[in-house]
């Protein structure tokens, strides 16, 4: 696991090295550049395999190719053995060659089908005088690109980027109610109107000849295949699999646990798989609808790990600044401050820790996805019709049932709009009210045109590969990247296995949803957990952002809200944000909302201090 930097026709050794450094926290063990013609590559490393001799960039035996790589390639001794069988003389044990002489054996659209792994790499052929840059096929790494004077850089990280002489943070205003609103910015977009995403499973060209971006992989849609009688039995010998396929390493590894199924499975197959000793890693919150801990600890004793548990408590959330500076973009998800205060902690001990990211989107784990195959039945009534039964069910029902009635109700007809609507939280009307923009085309802002054309599908199944596409990749696992490696952690994800995804994704969507509630995978490893384990549900593990902006964090918010040059007062109405918080400190509920604003407000005083303006 690395950072990584390159840059063509944008500077040489003394450019990038401020670059390197200022992702320092993601390689703290070793770093290295190369100039190559126009082109210039470099790598901050932390040491995972092949610890002496990983030292990148690296080259292929004449030292045409070289490459600069951030990820794992988990069968690169498969590949190995085949590139040596075709005679490429290795070097080194390190995965990152497979790399250079994979590109040499089969070209880079050869190299990218073959690799199984989580990655983001920058292959120069000095030959061609060309620099493909390329990404993982679910987005687990992520990979920026900016305009740098008349060439390119890209880098793992966007501050990396800023710490290029010719590029500086240029807010995008047009991204401005969709990132308040959704939480998170959809690529290949970003916050920032001059840096942009490689997209997951793309690769880009640079050359004298200009750019060429490809697509060499996407989720595949279901092809009407039969369902297997034995589904729990198949999914757990292919999640088994690819747990065991992630362990390895020449470090010692953990694994972050929650209390429920996700997290549970993969330390369950951990150990099957050899792990031993194993560490485990829980974070709880000082709420107690909001801790996880005796669950978490519960599976750690049936399994047998070396458990650690952390506690966040409410002055925790002070540490909003460092997240925020990590994560480069205004990421609202509340979940990223005790993610990085879990990776420190597991970073105490290890350097590689697994994680259940990615069930949740596979096996239908989250209630909204019930939701959205009701909505698609209802929507089929007259509106006025809909509209009555529902808003009256709402009004008799308690709890999330009326919720869940009155969100039917109004359900707009676009599955992907409403699916994203729900996971917002935010009411479009506030979001024109408070970014002082008409309504008429709000449904933009929760999903933009691009990611609509990108989806082949409707209804659930639409949804589906939404969340799979961009919330997971722009949310989630954005989220999990930023959060361990600015802890210098290695963070790895075996329900992202590509093979996984491809199984699951080509099934019939209708069985899918017949399993909801990752109802295989329960099955599957029944005799794996406690009982307790599987008969949980699907828990809301969110920090108590509520209580926090009802104490001292409503104070912060309240002075933000109010400095001259802050986010509110240079883009927003500071009318409308004032009367969000107060009436929140008096017992509404717009804690989601208030959370991006507190965001926004820390990541611009961050990125663009106080002289700096939209550009």
């Amino acid at each position: 696991m690395c950072g990584i930097v390159a840059l063509f026709k944008a500077g040489g050794a003394q450019q990038i090295a401020p670059m390197l450094d200022a992702i320092r926290h993601r390689g703290p063990d070793d770093q290295g550049s190369e100039e190559l013609g126009d082109f210039t590559i470099g790598t901050r490393r932390l040491s995972i395999i092949d610890l002496p001799g990983g030292h990148q960039p690296l080259a292929n035996e004449d030292r045409t190719v070289w490459a600069s790589f951030n990820g794992e390639i988990y069968n690169h001794v498969a590949l190995r053995q085949e590139l040596i069988a075709e005679r490429h003389r290795f070097a080194t044990a390190s995965d990152t060659e497979v790399l250079v002489h994979g590109y040499e054996a089969w070209g880079i659209e050869g190299l990218l089908a073959r690799l199984r792994g989580m990655f983001a790499f920058a292959l120069v052929d000095t030959r061609t005088r060309s620099c493909f840059l390329a990404r993982d096929r679910l987005g687990e790494k992520p990979l920026y690109l900016a305009r740098a004077g008349a060439g390119w850089a890209a880098a793992s990280e966007i501050k990396s980027l800023f710490a290029h002489h010719a590029i500086a943070p240029a807010l995008d205003e047009e991204r401005i109610p969709e990132s308040l609103a959704n939480r998170f910015v959809t690529g290949p977009r970003t916050a920032f109107s001059n840096v942009t995403k490689l997209l997951p499973g793309r690769w880009m060209k640079l050359s004298d000849d200009g750019t060429e971006t490809r697509t060499y992989w996407e989720p595949p849609v279901a092809d009407g295949r039969a369902l297997p009688d034995d589904m729990p039995a198949q999914v757990r010998a292919r999640v088994d699999e690819s747990v065991k396929s992630r362990l390895v390493a020449d470090v010692p590894l953990g694994v972050l646990l929650s209390g429920g199924l996700d997290s549970a499975v993969v330390t369950a197959a951990m150990k099957d798989a050899g792990a031993n000793p194993l560490r485990s890693y829980t974070v709880g919150f000082a709420y107690a609808a909001n801790d996880e801990r005796a669950a978490a600890a519960a599976v750690a004793r049936h399994i047998g790990t070396t458990h650690t548990d952390i506690v966040v408590e409410l002055n925790a959330a002070e540490l909003l600044e460092d997240v925020v500076w990590h994560l480069d973009e205004p990421l609202g998800d509340a979940a990223a401050l005790p993610t990085q205060l879990i990776s420190r902690a597991a970073r105490e001990h290890v350097k590689v820790v697994l994680s259940g990211e990615g069930a949740d989107e596979l096996f239908l784990g989250y209630p909204r996805y019930l939701l959205s195959r009701l909505a698609d039945k209802a929507l089929a009534l007259p509106a006025s019709l809909r509209r009555g039964f529902f808003g009256a069910a709402a009004a008799l029902l308690p709890g999330r049932a009326g919720m869940a009635a009155a969100r039917l109700a109004t359900a707009p007809d676009d599955a992907l709009v409403r699916n994203a609507l729900w996971q917002s939280g935010a009411d479009p009307r506030t979001i024109a009210e408070l970014t002082r923009r008409p309504a008429i085309n709000w449904q933009t802002w929760f999903v933009a045109p691009e990611r609509r054309a990108a989806v082949p599908t409707t209804g659930l199944d639409a949804v589906l590969r939404r969340d799979l596409t961009a919330w997971l990749v722009d949310d989630i696992l954005l989220k999990l990247d930023k959060m361990s490696m600015a802890a210098s952690l290695e963070a790895r994800a075996p329900f992202l296995d590509h093979e996984l995804v491809e199984f699951v994704c080509r099934l019939p969507v209708e069985a899918r949803f017949a399993a909801r509630d990752k109802r295989w995978l329960r099955d599957g490893f029944r005799n794996a957990l406690p009982e307790a384990t599987h008969e949980r549900k699907k828990q809301r593990c969110r920090p108590p952002v509520a209580e926090w902006l009802r104490g001292p964090l409503w104070l912060a918010l309240e002075a933000a809200i109010a400095r001259p040059r802050g986010f509110t007062a240079s883009f927003l109405e500071r009318g409308t944000a004032k009367r969000l918080l107060e009436e929140h400190r008096r017992g509404a509920d717009h804690a989601l909302l208030l959370w991006s604003l507190l965001v926004h407000e820390t990541w611009w005083k961050r990125f663009f201090g106080h002289e700096v303006r939209a550009a």
